[in-house]
């Protein structure tokens, strides 16, 4: 393994997964549910970053072979596919690095996100709505889950302050 495999760990999370497989081969393991699922879901969270690494792993191991190939055949043509690939593992390498940061003990669980648009007008009801598209749209992009809990559209466009409580306010109002 490189230097970065330690640094996100690769060899204790294997170690993990082999540990953890062995306790599914015990006859009692499915007795307790809830603990089975919990130990499959282990599994799958260590699994997910050594597997993350041996793919980012498997195109630098790629990338080298093709610089070598470049080299002895003297070919610049390749320069555009070898930028190409690098590019791709650097950004790749910085999702598990961004991924190593959000590692704590907190933050695999969900998150809820209140938009407010305040006081600001339609204005501030239109930029509350671009904000929860950004957010909708750059967690799926990241592979999370998203669901809506509460939405009130704005008057003239976007979204009004702050879902349910502004809706009591409003129908007590009328």
């Amino acid at each position: 393994m490189w230097a970065s495999g330690v640094i996100f760990d690769i060899d204790t999370k294997e170690k993990e997964v082999a540990e953890l497989q062995n306790k599914t081969e015990a006859p009692d393991f499915w007795n307790d549910n809830l603990a089975a699922q919990k130990v499959m879901q282990e599994i799958a969270s260590r699994k997910a970053w050594v597997d993350s690494w041996a793919a980012v792993h498997r195109k630098l191991d790629d990338a080298g072979s093709l610089v070598e190939l470049a080299e002895e055949s003297n070919d610049e043509s390749f320069t555009n596919d070898i930028e190409k690939e690098l590019q791709l593992i650097q950004q790749e390498m910085g999702d598990l690095e961004f991924r190593r940061m959000l590692s704590g003990e907190d933050d695999e669980r969900n998150a809820i996100l209140t938009i407010h648009a305040g006081a600001g007008g339609t204005e501030a009801q239109d930029w509350a709505e671009m904000l929860l598209r950004m957010y909708v749209r750059w967690s799926e992009r990241k592979g999370f889950r998203v669901s809506l809990a509460d939405r009130l559209d704005g008057d003239g466009a976007g979204i009004e302050l702050g879902g349910r409580g502004k809706r009591e306010q409003h129908e007590r109002a009328h």
